[in-house]
Order: structure tokens, then sequence, then C-alpha cells
């Protein structure tokens, strides 16, 4: 059985903590013990209403209740074999407790406000001039870069060709060819970018700003509704830039193809037969869904003329000649469905900063945790009768024994602050800078690491999630090794159990036991019959030896089929008709079998011996569970409070 359908079936029967905050034994009281286990009735109580529409509609409550024991006893045999202090274990669950924990590290109302301004942002679409310089590596250079950024912005604010600077200074690829011409909409720019082309007005200029790309500088020249996506086809004639000749013959070519289309004939079948797109060939010519500021300009302005049905005019860009069919159209997605793309985007860049120090902020104002301001007075104080941070101030600072912070009631000693302070500085204000951002940097860090570590005790839904896969774990892993696993490999347990129960596993017909072997022609299935009969190797190596003898035109098989179940076994064994030749084997012998009338062992009917001997396995370890561990259950107490 596979891990993953075990937690299917451990979230019918496993019991999370309890949804209580307390265990006051009259609000919470046990309602059983299980190998010297507590189970409370809040936790028994969360798990019977939670999983109650799961049950059959026969299974009573006393039938519930021996499920949860059975269950415990497991859990209590997989703790008591170590099972929980295996490397694997940890290993796994320390992976799905990261996981889990994720969606509780953040802040969910900033969260959905980020979501909310960014599918904002997919409402419109912006038509901006976008010029980009790169960043420098120096710090001086990057000082130096920024003014010269900060200076033609000047100058385009004052009236200067902005479009001019554009071709000059630009880096973009687009500054030669469109002067930094861009069509901008949600989600498919760095949000930074993004957000500080919405938040510039239609005719403004943006700040310059920075992004990992280096300097930016918008003008937004348009803002208009955005008419959402389209679906086409392409056929692309592709010609050597500023050859007129092969232009000329590429856009007769294509008008061409047109014709054949307007007469009937089907685009992408004419695609995928005529198209210069190596893509195109075998998609006939299919393009995804895309929205304005995704192709380029020409393709998109004769894409976005067209109604949807609607054959274009041969079209030229920089890839070739063009004929477009426009599928479909739709407006903009609604927002249920680009949430989840929203918010990986969020956790993909800086704002997964602002989410997760929300979270550490609230958690913060809950529990005892804060800066101390009295101590960052103290350190000002020090700083400015050092004059600045060197050697001495950096002692008298380390030697405060106010704390700089405290997180859960546990003060962080300045001591511990100062080694992350490597810069020395004689100006005062740019030493609190420093000493301020360490304290908040170190803050944030172990409150983050603080709220992590109580998320069990805070966070009931975190709880319940993270005992599902703990002891679906090691409920896997003991019956596993107690059952699953034991009944594969126990052969001779497995013989035995069928020799004791041989009545329940007869064939109602004859079966045929032995080998099959089929073959390209009579000649070439008798002489595979003939060469494996003067073989002296095990069975499990005729596939292979026949293989190197014969190649594919020849193979065997190993079957226990009954009379009846098939035309070939009827053939070579209970005296059938020849089965009609196949598409490749036409011929077929019988190989070291007999027919049989009833199984003689148990490999003859693994499949359903199997079952029952897992199932008598099941049973069998039970009993030695119960054997085992002491059970105590108020059933009375359950059933009053259910």
């Amino acid at each position: 059985m596979k891990k993953t359908a075990l937690f299917a079936i451990a979230a019918l029967i496993v019991a999370p903590a309890s949804i209580f905050a307390g265990h006051n034994s009259n609000v919470d009281p046990t309602v059983m013990t299980v190998g010297g286990r507590d189970v409370r009735l809040s936790e028994f109580e969360y798990l019977y209403k939670k999983n109650n529409a799961q049950l059959s509609a026969d299974m009573t409550l006393d039938a519930y209740i021996d499920m949860f024991v059975n269950y415990k006893l497991k859990v209590c045999a997989a703790m008591d074999a170590g099972i929980d202090t295996m490397a694997s274990y940890r290993r796994d669950m320390a992976m799905y407790a990261d996981e889990l924990a994720a969606p509780y590290m953040i802040d969910r109302e900033m969260t959905d406000s980020l979501v909310a301004a960014a599918y904002s942002h997919c409402q419109s679409v912006l038509s901006i001039r976008h010029l980009l310089l790169p960043s420098k590596t120096d710090l001086r250079d990057e000082v130096a870069q920024r003014a010269f950024a900060d200076s033609l912005r000047s100058a385009a604010v004052a009236g200067a060709d902005f479009e001019a600077m554009i071709r000059e200074y630009s880096v973009d690829p687009s500054a030669k060819r469109l002067s930094g011409r861009m069509m901008l909409s949600g989600m498919f720019s760095p949000y930074e970018f993004e957000d500080m082309a919405n938040r510039t007005a239609p005719g403004e200029f943006s700040p310059v700003f920075a992004t990992r790309f280096g300097l930016h500088l918008i003008r937004v020249d348009e803002c208009i509704k955005n008419p959402g996506e389209i679906k086409t086809r392409h056929i692309l004639k592709r010609f050597a830039p500023g050859d007129s000749i092969q232009a000329a013959k590429a856009l007769a070519a294509v008008d061409s193809l047109r014709g054949v289309i307007l007469s009937g004939a089907d685009f992408a079948s004419v695609a995928s037969a005529e198209t210069d797109d190596p893509s195109g060939r075998q998609t006939g010519g299919d393009l995804p869904w895309f929205g304005l500021g995704r192709m380029v300009s020409e393709f998109e302005e004769a894409a976005y003329s067209l109604s949807d049905g609607e054959l274009s005019v041969p079209v030229r860009t920089d890839f070739g000649y063009h004929l477009i069919l426009r599928e479909a159209s739709r407006q903009v997605l609604p927002l249920d469905s680009v949430r989840e793309n929203l918010e990986q985007g969020i956790m993909r860049d800086g704002r997964s900063e602002l989410v997760a120090r929300r979270a550490v902020d609230r958690y913060a104002a809950q529990s005892n945790s804060r800066i101390n301001d009295k101590t960052t007075k103290k350190v000002r104080g020090v700083l400015e009768k050092c004059k600045g941070l060197n050697d001495r101030s950096r002692q008298k600072i380390a030697g405060l024994k106010d704390a700089a912070f405290v997180v859960d009631g546990v003060g962080v000693a300045p001591a511990e602050i100062m080694p992350a302070i490597a810069a020395d500085c004689n100006s005062v204000d740019s030493a609190m800078l420093l000493y301020v951002s360490a304290v908040d940097a170190r803050f944030v860090a172990v409150a983050g690491e603080r709220m992590r570590a109580t998320l069990a005790d805070r966070e009931p839904g975190y709880r319940n999630l993270y005992n599902e896969y703990s002891d679906g774990m090691l409920l896997y892993e003991i019956s596993n090794s107690k059952v699953w696993d034991r009944a594969n490999v126990d052969v001779e347990g497995l013989e035995a159990y069928f020799q004791n129960h041989r009545d329940d596993y007869k064939w109602d017909c004859p079966h045929y036991k032995g080998y099959v072997v089929s073959a390209e022609s009579d000649s070439i299935a008798s002489a595979a019959a003939d060469y494996l009969s003067g073989l002296d190797v095990d069975a499990s190596a005729y596939v292979t030896e026949l293989r190197k003898r014969f190649g594919t035109t020849a193979k065997i098989e190993r079957v226990i089929t009954a009379k009846g179940a098939s035309p070939i076994v009827d053939y070579i064994a209970f005296g059938g008709d020849m089965p009609e030749a196949g598409d490749r084997w036409k011929a077929f012998r019988p190989f070291r079998g007999e027919v049989a009338e009833q199984p003689a062992s148990a490999m003859d009917v693994k499949g359903a011996v199997g079952v029952d001997y897992q199932q008598y396995l099941e049973d069998q370890w039970l009993r030695e569970l119960h054997e085992k561990y002491s059970v105590n259950v108020d059933r009375e107490l359950i059933k009053s409070r259910l």
C-alpha cells in the first residue's frame, strides 16, 4: 500500500491533539487510556465529528470506538518500536512541518491585500515608455549612475525629448526599435516594476527606481481597460532581413495560402504543412492565450483588430510574414482563477518579506515580545559620549545589562547584537542606524523562530494537520513491517495459510498452469519451444534467453488461466479452435504446462490468498496488541457527550 493512500485512511482515524487550549478534567475529561497514553474527549470528539459524514451508515458509535482504539494501539506499537526516532521519519516530518507551517508564518490579511492590489493591475493595460540604465557594482559608481538617472528625469520633466533619451542611453532591448514603448498588464513583469507603473498617473514620469535589472525611469502615456486575452493560430513564412526578393516571395506565399484557406481548407492542416515555425508544424500553428504586451506589436495589433473566427491579411514582423486566425477571446479571468498564481508571485519577490514581517509583528503584539526602547536610548547616550561607534563604545554597549529586546519574556542582550555590526563610524546618527537595523533584524529572526516553535500550541489547524501526518507515517511504517511487507515475503506462512484454508480457494473449472510461447510463425514457435527445452537454466531466465536467441520474433509468458478465459489458452491446453492471428503473434505453443483441476499451492491463487493472509496477520497483530497494552474506555461518558 502506498504511503499517500495511507494518509487518506489515517484522515479517517487519526486523532489530532486537543482543539481546546486547556485540559480541565471536567470540561475535557479523559475518555480512554491506551497503552498508558490518555485520550481526552476533545480529541475523540473532534475526529468523530470531522469524519462522521465519511463513516458508513451502519457503523455504530461503539464500532467507531473499537476502530479508534485499534488505531491508537498501532501508534503505541510504532512509538515503542522507536519509529518516531528514525532518521527517515524525522527527515520526512521536518519537510512536512515546513510545508504545513508556511501558511501560518505569513499575515493572511496583508496577503489578501497584496493579492487585491496585484489583481487590480490586471484590470488595465498601460502604454509606457521605459528607460533602463545598468546597475554598477561599485558603490560610488552606483551613486553616480543614480545621479545621472535623476538628471535625465529632470530633463524629461522639463520637456526634453524622452524618446530620444531612451534611444541614446537605454539598455532595454526595445530601446532602439520601439523607443522604449511597452504595453504593460498585470502578472507578466517584475512586481516592483508593475507596481511603480500603476502608481504613476498617465502623462507623468515615475521616480527613478531600482530592480535587480538596473535603474528604471517610466513615462505612462495611456491607461486603457484590459480587453482580455485572445486565442490564435498563425502561419509564418520567413525571409532574410534586408532581402527584398525573399520578402516578396514570402508575402506571395502567405497571400496564396490565405486564398486556399478562404476557399475552405482547414487552417491547422495548412499550417502543419506550410509554416516555417517549427513548433507550428507540430501544433497546426497553435499559439497559447495571450494579452496585450505579450507579442510583438505588429502581430498583436493585427490579432486584436480581428473578430473571433476572422482571418487576417498578411502581417509583417521581424520574424517574417504571418497569416493569423483569431479563434476565440475571453475577458480578464476572475480573481479565484488567478489567486494561486498571484500568491505564488508574492512569495517569490520582496513582498514575501512584508507578509512574513507583518506576521512576526502580529505574534509579537500577542506575546511578551518587544524591542526595549529604554536600552536603545542608553545606546544613543553611549555613542554620543564616545563620539560614534568605536572600540570604546562597543565595549560599553556590550556591557549594558538591559535587554536589547524581549521575545516571549526572554531577553537578548546588546552583547549578542554588536558582533553583527561590522563597520565603525564617527557619526552618531549613522551608528544608531546600524544598531537599530541590527536589533530589528535579530528581533525578527528570534521572534520568527519562536513563532514557528509555538505553532502547535497556538494554531489548532496546524496542530491537527501535523499530527495527522505524523501519526499517518507511524501507522504506515509499523503496518508495513507487521502486515503488508510480511505478507509479501513470508512464503512459508502464506503457504501454510493456504493449506489450512484450501476449501476457500477451490476452482469451479480446470486451469492451465505453465508457459505460453508466442511467435510470428509456426516454425519460430516450434523452434523457440525446442530451444527452451534444451536449456539448463532457472525459469526466471527464460525471457532473457529467448530474447537473446530469437530477438523480438518470439516471447514467453507464465500464466495460470481458467478454461474459457483466454482463446490462446483454450487452443493450447483445452482443444479449442486456433485463435485469430493478431497483428504480430500468429502461432502459440504450450511449454512446461499442465492442466490442474484445483490449485496445488498458494502460488496458484496468490492474489486471493495474499489479501486474506494480510487480514489474518492484521487480526493476529491486533490480538497481540490488546494483550500487550492496557485499554480502558469510558463508553458511557463518550455516549453521554456525543
